[in-house]
């Protein structure tokens, strides 16, 4: 891979102390290895039986995770369909896995053992049973909200106490997403539509008619469309509704004035491709989906559980579908690339803050995390400018102008990575080295859009007084 080196050389002056250095070139960074993740276990240890385990770590405790959830903290939210055996009964009981990776129950674990809903009053949370544990979210205030498939409700946990908002109107309810707790949207799976709800019990139809189930409607109003028994909502940043229409084997949108349409699946099933698997690379539309469940983040970009295929597939802001994790022959995988690990039954997925998505493998008896990995960002330019070299101090000072110069915005973290320097010469405030090269962090809110630059300001520690020679590389994710 070759690769145009900046370089700079400042000959010795017999009187300035600092001297000015004007030269700009332009560098292109190289794609190669763009969009990789490692997977790793979060929560769980590959069996469904046993007891909570409360106060240990996660990983090593048995779950059945169904709906997930992550706070802005950091904390994981598990609906944990829990465990009926006599060796290690576990209930159907919403858990909590905190920043250190230790896992307690936050309600729902109460006598009897089978499930009492609804809960008409507020309750001690952890006095009550709730049945089968389907949904989970968490609003900005901490409140848990969770819907229970093998009923017909919708429950708030506050610190201490439960109580359920929504009752007898809600049919098998799969998934709920949403950080208000007056913008709760959930997937009313057997009424064949989607609800936003309220704090006190409200609903508004958004998309599909009640009890119509089927496929119809894109182009055209959502609440006049059909969907086929969906499991999966997510919400963007602008409004935006999309829809796991897992029947109709299809991914829906619904935009803020309220039109739906297919952004991803033909309807034909997920395993379409060579050997039976999916087909990548190629529109999402074009593409074969079996969605249990769908995430957005923050630049737009959709994360699909597919659940048949064992599957997480990306739909990027081109349209363009690729797989990110499941599908590989390395059994669980942990530690290794995403998509040489195997997935089973993937029935949630959720993307946090910072860009890290979690898969609830329910089929693994696991909570999954995929990371990015240590990626060079493809399609930047990097100029330099302004640089003054000190005789004085032997410090090298300017600034590096980073541009997207192509048509998505730059993905997560993003690190400066100097290659090539010459011997003797160091980086001043590195953030650390990567294979020995040091680098720099750029602030965690730096996303470039397309056209959009970023200065950095460098300054080098050079002894010798004869010149600096680099080569800047920016990746994605953590070195």
């Amino acid at each position: 891979m070759r690769r145009k080196s900046l370089i700079r050389t400042l000959r010795q002056a017999a009187i300035p102390s600092f001297i000015v250095a004007t030269l700009a070139i332009a560098c292109l960074v190289p794609s190669s290895l763009y969009g990789q993740y490692t997977i790793t276990t979060v929560a769980g240890n590959g069996t469904s039986v046993g007891p909570s385990g409360d106060g240990s770590q996660a990983r090593i405790v048995a779950i059945t995770p169904l709906g997930i959830a992550v706070d802005r903290l950091g904390n994981l939210y598990i609906a944990d369909k829990g465990s009926a055996n006599t060796n290690g009964p576990r209930p159907s009981a919403p858990r909590k896995v905190d920043t250190n990776g230790v896992i307690t129950t936050i309600g729902c674990d109460g006598a009897p053992g089978l499930g009492v809903p609804p809960i008409p009053d507020s309750a001690p949370a952890h006095s009550v049973s709730c049945g089968n544990l389907t949904g989970i979210t968490v609003d900005i205030l901490g409140d848990v909200f969770i819907t229970e498939g093998g009923g017909r409700d919708l429950d708030v946990i506050t610190t201490s106490e439960i109580a359920s908002i929504v009752t007898e109107q809600l049919n098998g309810p799969a998934n709920i997403v949403g950080d208000s707790p007056n913008a709760l949207f959930l997937a009313d799976t057997g009424n064949c539509r989607i609800v936003e709800a309220n704090i006190s019990g409200a609903l508004m139809p958004r998309a599909g008619r009640t009890g119509s189930c089927g496929f119809s409607g894109d182009g055209g109003k959502a609440t006049a469309a059909q969907l086929n028994f969906p499991t999966g909502v997510a919400v963007d940043s602008f409004g935006n509704l999309y829809i796991a229409d897992a029947d109709n084997l299809r991914i829906r949108k619904v935009d803020t004035f309220g039109v739906i349409t297919t952004v991803a699946g033909n309807g034909t099933g997920c395993n379409s491709g060579p050997n039976d698997t999916p087909i990548d690379n190629v529109p999402a539309v074009d593409s074969g989906v079996c969605p249990s469940s769908v995430a957005v983040d923050a630049a737009g970009n959709l994360y699909i559980a597919d659940f048949n295929s064992g599957r997480i597939r990306k739909v990027d802001t081109s349209g363009t579908i690729t797989t990110i994790a499941g599908g590989g022959t390395n059994g669980l995988g942990d530690g290794g690339p995403a998509t040489s690990a195997q997935l089973q039954f993937p029935s949630d997925v959720v993307v946090d803050s910072s860009g890290k998505i979690y898969v609830s493998d329910s089929g693994n008896y696991r909570v999954r995390l995929l990371t990015s990995a240590a990626v060079i960002v493809k399609n930047l330019s990097i100029s330099t400018s302004g640089f003054l070299f000190s005789r004085v101090t032997h410090l090298f000072t300017g600034t590096l102008l980073i541009t997207n110069t192509g048509n998505q915005p730059t993905p997560g973290s993003l690190q400066l990575v100097f290659t090539d320097l010459a011997a003797g010469v160091s980086l001043e405030r590195a953030s650390g080295l990567f294979n020995g090269s040091p680098f720099i962090t750029l602030p965690a809110a730096t996303t470039l859009s397309p056209g959009q630059s970023v200065a950095v300001n460098v300054q080098f520690s050079d002894p010798a007084d004869s010149r600096i020679t680099f080569t800047p590389v920016v990746y994605s994710g953590s070195l």
